[in-house]
């Protein structure tokens, strides 16, 4: 019902069959890329998807709390990026790490930036709405992403926005529960 937007900018094409589909050029002349992580999401929008996920498949799916994405991302140790303790902006997708303009890269573009547990672009590429509320209507948001400071690739960086936003930056991932049963 409502096509991934930035203020009067499409992001999208609808067909006539009215399926969302990825256009070849936007409006800015960039191409997109279907390997690119979900983006332009509203919390509303991620919390929707995942429970119509969750009809669809066995197991529940939800977001994560910011303390257990930060977990995923980091693993056990208090590592501040997932490959150690130093910053290098060429391991991870954001604004300094290659020149020109910085748009979304494919998920898994940077093979560094993955956490021990597996989980890519955890320090840059798209950052992620959680479930954590910090106040009233206002949620964690965990990661960094293609147009992100260097500070905030640090894994325990966290921001915020209003669950209604949809910006270019922010996108999600999602936990699945698994039932006993499996």
């Amino acid at each position: 019902a409502r096509a991934p937007r930035n203020g009067p900018n499409t992001y999208v094409g609808v067909t006539d069959t009215e399926q969302i589909v990825l256009l070849q050029e936007d409006e800015e002349g960039d191409t997109w890329e279907p390997d690119w992580p979900i983006f332009l999401i509203t919390h509303t929008d991620a919390t929707a998807y995942s429970a119509w996920r969750s009809t669809q498949h066995e197991g529940t799916y939800r977001l994560l709390t910011a303390d257990e994405w930060l977990y995923a991302a980091r693993g056990d140790d208090s590592r501040p990026y997932p490959w150690g303790y130093a910053f290098d902006s060429s391991l991870c997708h954001m604004r300094d790490s290659r020149p020109g303009k910085s748009i979304p890269t494919g998920v898994g573009t940077y093979a560094k930036d993955v956490s021990p547990y597996g989980l890519k672009d955890v320090a840059g590429n798209i950052a992620e709405w959680t479930d954590t509320v910090l106040s009233e209507d206002v949620h964690a948001v965990t990661g960094a992403a293609f147009n992100s400071l260097p500070i905030m690739c640090a894994l325990d960086h966290t921001m915020s926005a209003p669950a209604n936003s949809n910006l270019v930056h922010i996108g999600f991932r999602v936990l699945i529960e698994l039932s006993d049963k499996k």
